[in-house]
């Protein structure tokens, strides 16, 4: 009797911890971002996307061409930031037949704004302003 009322115990749990997975995984967040090359704005997209989904946007033509692609979801890095988003990005640049490419990956909190540059050999800058908020 012990064995079975243990196994009915560990079925509850394991339903409770996989209905609050559910929760957290289908919250949405609002991921607004300013994106510059060599100081001059290219965009200012806006993704909605679910957390721990991958969502991307493609700007521009075949002379000029922004992807970037985003995955949110609660950070684990910053264990005292218990609110923190990390956003996982792919972001690529092409214009004129130069390509400029980069995978940051940006923790914050909550509509605070968090910036990142990168830069290439050749002098060229990519400038990432992002805030992200859960609705």
């Amino acid at each position: 009797m012990r064995i079975a009322f243990f196994g009915v115990l560990i079925l509850v749990a394991s339903a409770f911890n996989l209905a609050s997975a559910a929760t957290k995984n289908e919250q949405t967040v609002l991921v607004k971002a300013e994106i510059f090359y060599n100081g001059k704005l290219l965009s200012r997209p806006q993704i909605l996307t679910l957390m721990n989904e991958k969502t991307s946007i493609q700007i521009g033509d075949d002379e000029s061409k922004l992807d970037w692609q985003v995955t949110a979801s609660n950070s684990s890095l910053l264990p005292a930031a218990v609110d923190a988003i990390e956003l996982d990005t792919i972001l690529e640049y092409t214009k004129d037949g130069h390509t400029f490419k980069s995978a940051p990956k940006i923790i914050t909190e909550p509509g605070v704004e968090a910036t990142i540059q990168v830069g290439s050999s050749e002098g060229n800058t990519l400038e990432i302003r992002v805030t992200a908020d859960r609705k």
